[in-house]
């Protein structure tokens, strides 16, 4: 059984799986850890009697709010088919489905965020509910990548900055008209929430904008990066 206290759950890292990459027991991705200083082929899922696996969170250290991690793994039946059958086809999403991608990406938030295993779980509940509502009144572009280039992610891939003051996340209120938020769905999608439109848009991403959504999710990247190939783009 997946385990609440991982990073991530398993039906959003297949999403990442190594290109081309056979696998009897299940799909891998490749993994960067800094104190390993390389990336390593790892499975998505932790082998029977593993002792370690790169997605596994410190021990008690996200015992506090336990049950974030338990509903993140339970969206998805909800989540999962919309990352990998929908949005990179473009097609538009329903009401439902954007509530339920805007609380995966908020329980990400605030859940994976530093020092987040020190909360109440009453406060951290609370901040999930407030990163929600921010997400759902947000208009959303999608980015797409195409070619040979690629979105990875991280052990805490939200990411909310005022760019053009060049400051992030600490420090200012994401209802602020130039706050933006981005978050890796998958090697070919990544959501930017922008106060600067309404409702959905799908755009293919240029050079400059895989980097500097690539960069961000690496800002955040305490504990690994993941990547369907074993470099990061660019």
């Amino acid at each position: 059984m997946p385990s609440p206290q991982a990073h991530l759950p398993p039906w959003y890292l297949e999403g990442f799986a190594a290109r081309g990459e056979p696998g009897d027991d299940g799909p891998h991705v490749w993994a960067f850890r800094p104190w390993i200083g390389e990336w390593k082929r790892a499975p998505v899922r932790r082998p029977d009697g593993a002792e370690h696996h790169f997605d596994d969170v410190e021990e008690g250290a996200l015992d506090r709010v336990a049950p974030l991690g338990e509903e993140m793994l339970g969206l998805g039946g909800e989540v999962a088919p919309l990352l990998r059958q929908g949005l990179a086809a473009r097609r538009p999403i329903s009401p439902a489905e954007r509530r339920a991608l805007a609380r995966f990406v908020a329980i990400v938030a605030v859940r994976n965020a530093r020092g987040a295993g020190d909360l109440p779980l009453a406060e951290a509940r609370a901040g999930v509910d407030a990163m929600e509502r921010v997400l759902g009144e947000m208009g959303w572009v999608f980015w797409l990548a195409s070619g040979k280039a690629y979105f990875i992610t991280s052990s805490s891939p939200f990411h909310a900055a005022l760019p053009e003051r060049d400051r992030i996340a600490a420090g200012f209120r994401l209802t602020e008209p130039e706050v933006e938020v981005t978050m890796p769905l998958t090697p070919r999608v990544a959501l930017h929430g922008t106060w600067r439109r309404k409702g959905e848009l799908w755009r293919d991403a240029s050079e400059d904008a895989h980097l500097e959504l690539n960069g961000r999710t690496c800002k955040g990247a305490g504990q690994f990066l993941v990547s369907p190939e074993a470099a990061l783009p660019g």
